[in-house]
């Protein structure tokens, strides 16, 4: 079953059974009501996301440019690819967020969630500016890798930043190479405005492309983790032992959480493209 199809399918399914939890006699009375309305920014594949403590906007979230193996950018519609020779550079606004004061990250970033001291910019294909979010979770399973120190890890294929919506009518997003400001996508739920953006290479791009160009963006943007993070291979056994389960790991595990939002990724592109998240309290050199 192709990934989109199975996220997709779990999307009506609540948190705690996706988990795995058992219902006891109390469950009902420590279900909350409705929810308020959440948005969703969804970040697939060939991203780093860097949080600048200490900043209003916060998060930068970026895709470096490959110019030996170019990727592709698809946004809201996996149909259709943006103009490679682009680069594209995306905000969003405060006006109708909750401001969040701290963020719950999802324990399953642990092995490629680092902070630094030093960092810096080299050309972006896909770059966002974000307010700090509420939480960062991931859907779906997560890659098995190896490091160059001989240590094992798994790295998430996907970021979700999520934020608690005061007003969704003063929800804005804007990207100025696109001239306009950005209609959610249009498999956003009642309650839920998603925006998806997903880049990586096509599907059949040589194998080990992923371990490359990984260790290039440690290489040009965090030259600290280099000797921690850089990988020697990505373990993708998908094809030999498949499995039809499949997970949401969240970044919040209370027993009063709300109903899990999962979504449609994408299977067009080399999903085995995974990405980092980095805690830093400077700007980029």
């Amino acid at each position: 079953m192709k990934r989109r199809t199975l996220l997709k399918a779990l999307a009506a399914v609540p948190l705690v059974n996706t988990l795995g939890f058992g219902k006891d006699k109390d469950d009902d009375d420590k279900r909350p009501g409705p929810t308020s309305h959440k948005l969703q920014i969804l970040l697939d594949g060939a991203f780093a996301v860097v949080i600048q403590r200490g900043k209003l906007n916060s998060v930068l979230a970026f895709s470096p440019r490959d110019k030996s193996e170019p990727h592709k950018f698809y946004f809201n519609d996996p149909a259709y690819a943006q103009a490679s020779e682009k680069n594209f550079n995306f905000e969003l606004q405060m006006e109708g967020l909750r401001h969040a004061e701290r963020t719950d990250i999802s324990p399953g970033f642990e092995d490629f969630h680092a902070t630094v001291k030093r960092w810096k910019l080299t050309e972006s294909f896909v770059a966002l500016k974000l307010p700090l979010p509420d939480r960062i979770s991931f859907a779906g399973h997560r890659e098995q890798v190896v490091f160059t120190t001989k240590k094992t890890g798994w790295m998430p294929t996907n970021h979700i930043l999520e934020y608690d919506v005061t007003n969704p009518a003063k929800i804005k997003l804007v990207c100025k190479e696109l001239d306009k400001a950005c209609a959610p996508s249009p498999d956003s739920p009642r309650g839920l405005t998603r925006f998806f953006f997903e880049v990586g290479p096509p599907r059949g791009t040589p194998e080990g492309h992923a371990v490359k160009f990984f260790n290039d963006l440690l290489e040009a943007s965090f030259p600290e983790l280099v000797a921690a993070y850089s990988l020697s291979e990505i373990k993708d056994k998908r094809d030999e032992n498949r499995s039809t389960t499949a997970r949401l790991i969240s970044a919040d595990m209370r027993s009063t959480m709300p109903h899990a939002h999962l979504l449609n990724a994408s299977y067009t592109l080399d999903c085995k493209l995974g990405g980092l998240l980095v805690d830093t309290s400077v700007p980029p050199a």
